[in-house]
């Protein structure tokens, strides 16, 4: 009779430990599921961030020749852009001038200097703290497009801009 006793007190121990542990694994999976989802949302939410981050990094805006005048597209690419900043308030930027390969090094490394003024000036007007934006003017030296026509110099004729947080 004892053993009989032991043995039903053994089993209902032991259900009580497996739905203990299977209550345990439930949470641990609810946990899990939970964590999962949260890390997929700010995964997407980064993923979101980085395409918005990547597709200011890779366009570029366009001047004209012997200009550092901002275009409408220039002015609409740059409001994205300032629009990006003010979002993220830790986030910073650095603006490239570049030139195509007329004139000489002194008056490229100037001239992309002022393209890159231009570009941080219109950033300021629209909110972004200009301690947030840094400047670099590599003239000639960083084409774009190789080549000698008006096709490649029309594409190196431009500021780029690299976020950074």
């Amino acid at each position: 009779m004892k053993a009989q006793f032991a043995v039903v007190l053994l089993l209902a121990l032991g259900f009580s430990a497996c739905a203990k542990k299977q209550k345990a694994v439930m949470l641990n999976d609810a946990f899990t599921e939970q964590a999962v989802a949260s890390s997929e949302g700010t995964a997407a939410a980064a993923a979101a961030e980085a395409d918005e981050r990547s597709t200011v990094e890779r366009n570029p805006i366009y001047f004209d020749y012997n200009s550092s005048e901002l275009s409408d597209a220039s002015r609409n690419h740059l409001t994205k852009l300032a629009q990006a900043m003010n979002r993220d308030g830790a986030a910073t930027v650095r603006i490239e001038g570049n030139t195509d390969a007329r004139g000489s090094t002194e008056f490229n490394l100037a001239l992309g200097e002022r393209r890159a003024s231009a570009a941080r000036d219109y950033l300021k007007r629209l909110g972004v703290d200009s301690k947030r934006v840094s400047l670099v003017s590599y003239g000639e030296e960083r084409p774009a497009v190789p080549g000698d026509d008006e096709a490649a110099w029309s594409r190196n004729r431009r500021d780029e801009f690299l976020l950074s947080k």
